[in-house]
C-alpha cells in the first residue's frame, strides 16, 4: 500500500521528494536528512502520533501528519488528525490531502 501511495504522490506532486519507508526508525532516519518535511502519511495510532519519538519529531517539524489504520479510522479525526480511511481509490487519497491542506 505504501508503494501505491508514494506512486500516486509522485505522479500528482511530480516535484516533491518522497520517502517511502518500512517503519519507524527508517521514518526517523530519513527524517534527519531532509530539510523540511511538509506531510506524513503514516500508519500510527492517534496516541502514537502524539507521544512517539517519530510523533513527536513530524509535529516539531511541523509537518502535516495523515493517520492510517483500524485505531486511525477509529479515534484520528476526533484527535484532531487527517485520516486516510480503507479502502481508498486514488481519487480518495487526493480529496483527502486536500482537505489536510497538502
Amino acid at each position: 500500500m505504501a508503494d501505491d501511495i508514494a506512486t500516486t504522490l509522485g505522479e500528482t506532486y511530480p516535484g516533491a521528494r518522497i520517502e517511502c519507508v518500512q517503519d519507524h526508525d527508517a521514518a526517523l532516519a530519513a527524517l534527519s536528512g531532509l530539510p523540511q518535511v511538509e506531510m506524513a502519511i503514516v500508519a500510527m495510532t492517534p496516541e502514537e502520533a502524539q507521544t512517539s519519538d517519530l510523533g513527536r519529531t513530524l509535529s516539531d517539524r511541523q509537518a502535516r501528519i495523515v493517520l492510517m489504520g483500524i485505531e486511525a479510522e477509529d479515534h484520528g479525526e476526533a484527535s484532531g488528525f487527517a485520516v486516510l480511511h480503507r479502502p481508498f481509490r486514488t481519487a480518495d487519497l487526493l480529496a483527502m490531502l486536500r482537505i489536510a491542506g497538502c
